[in-house]
C-alpha cells in the first residue's frame, strides 16, 4: 500500500517482499505512521514490531529492515499468524517467577 500511496521513498519492501525498511524515519513518523498507526513515536513503533514478533536485521543490503515469517508481500494471508507476544525475555521470564511465587504463597 506504501507505493500505491506515494510513500516508497519512506518506507518500501526489500525486493524479496520478505522484509521491509523504513528509509526515512521522520517522514514516516510525519506522513504514514498517523494513517496506519496509535503511536506518534518512531521507537514506539520499533517496539510494537519487537512485541509482535519482527527482527531487525543486520546483514548486507537487508541491514535496518524488518522481517516476520508471516509478514511477507505476496501472502498477505499469513499476516492472521501474526500475533502480540512479549518483547522483553527478561521482562516475562520476572513475570512467571511472580507468578509461580504467588502460586506458592497461595498453597
Amino acid at each position: 500500500e506504501a507505493e500505491s500511496n506515494g510513500f516508497e521513498d519512506i518506507i518500501s519492501w526489500e525486493q524479496d517482499g520478505m522484509a521491509f525498511k523504513v528509509h526515512d524515519c521522520r517522514l514516516f513518523v510525519e506522513k504514514v505512521m498517523p494513517l496506519y498507526f496509535d503511536q506518534s513515536r518512531y521507537e514506539s513503533f520499533r517496539r510494537q514490531l519487537r512485541k509482535y514478533g519482527f527482527s531487525r536485521l543486520h546483514k548486507d543490503r537487508y541491514r535496518g529492515a524488518y522481517h516476520h515469517k508471516h509478514f511477507q508481500r505476496t501472502n498477505k494471508d499469513l499476516c492472521k499468524h501474526i500475533t502480540r507476544g512479549i518483547a522483553n525475555k527478561k521482562a516475562a521470564s520476572k513475570k512467571a517467577e511472580v507468578v509461580k511465587s504467588s502460586e506458592q504463597a497461595a498453597v
